[in-house]
């Protein structure tokens, strides 16, 4: 979808839905300043892909965010696949997205599955506007876009007020 196509839906939606409570998710194609800063305007909460190539000031801010000692890392180990994999979560919050844009701040949150030899089985990386905390981090472990959806859906989303529908027909959120 291109960027004033998506526009245009996200408008829609929010002119539909005024009072819903919504969190996008999108690949790393929508994690650029502009497409951010409508998703704030439009007050939708937001998990967007972010690769390293895409967002080379991103990463630096995390390495030396790391190198400060802001950057929060969670180990465990997943048993419960074929092999034993080591689970690792990091995240910041509050980095400006890019030099162009140093007042647009998000919060970063990286996923990784290790083999037993210690090579990278997946690595995912996210920005956010939602808070992350060691409480809640756990709820962002994703493997793969599709299981990212199926968290969204279920862990994250249980939090929100279910719509009721008025006799016109017009979802209300508590």
């Amino acid at each position: 979808m291109n960027s004033g196509a998506s526009k245009r839906l996200l408008e829609k939606i929010r002119d539909e839905h005024p009072h819903w409570k919504l969190i996008v998710v999108e690949d790393g194609l929508a994690s650029n300043a502009p497409h951010i800063r409508l998703l704030k305007r439009l007050n939708m909460r937001f998990l967007l892909g972010a690769k390293p190539d895409d967002h080379e000031h991103l990463f630096e801010a995390v390495s030396q965010a790391e190198a400060e000692g802001r950057v929060t890392t969670l180990r465990w180990t997943d048993d419960t696949k074929k092999e034993e994999v080591e689970c690792e979560i990091r995240f910041v919050n509050q980095l400006p997205l890019n030099k162009s844009n140093a007042d647009l701040l998000v919060n970063f949150l990286q996923y990784t599955e290790y083999a037993a030899d210690g090579s990278i089985r997946k690595r995912f990386s996210w920005v956010t506007d939602l808070t992350i905390t060691s409480d809640n981090a756990r709820h962002f472990q994703f493997t793969s876009m599709r299981h990212l959806h199926e968290v969204m859906l279920y862990d994250l989303a249980k939090e929100l007020p279910v719509p009721t529908f008025s006799s016109r027909g017009r979802a209300r959120v508590p």
